[in-house]
């Protein structure tokens, strides 16, 4: 059986690093994807086009960072890339400087949504992290 060499595989010696997306979520600051927004009021089952992650990227972290916890708590969040859920709907508590959510790894690319459900929020400060690896990057 002849011997294969990966290394010399040009595209396996590409420069690949984890970049990171992050976006504040204050209710007052935020645009909904819809639409649709009440001044100081994310509505529960409002969608919030955050950003855009690159085409072909694999999504290695998803979560919510709780900067100033909710009033109720019981409001919950789940993120997507382009209509694939990275991130399951999880309750964002009321708890500050607590991390929420989990993922798999997935490969993905297109807009970033963050999607409310349960109550509205009103207040709190939310911080959006998705880790994620560029895999069509030119060899350097």
């Amino acid at each position: 059986m002849a011997a294969v060499n990966f290394k010399l595989k040009n595209t396996n010696n590409e420069k690949r690093k984890v970049s990171v997306f992050t976006a504040n979520i204050q209710p007052a600051t935020v645009t909904v994807a819809d639409g649709f927004a009440t001044a100081g009021t994310v509505a529960t089952g409002d969608v919030i086009t955050l950003g855009t992650i690159p085409d072909n990227s694999i999504i290695v972290g998803a979560e919510v960072f709780v900067v100033t916890g909710l009033t109720t708590g019981t409001q919950t969040a789940k993120l997507a890339v382009g209509g694939t859920e990275v991130m399951a709907a999880v309750a964002v508590g009321t708890a500050s400087n607590v991390t929420k959510g989990t993922t798999t790894k997935k490969k993905v690319s297109g807009a970033i949504t963050l999607t409310t459900g349960v109550a509205d929020m009103v207040d709190g400060n939310l911080q959006v992290i998705i880790s994620y690896i560029e895999t069509d990057l030119g060899i350097g």
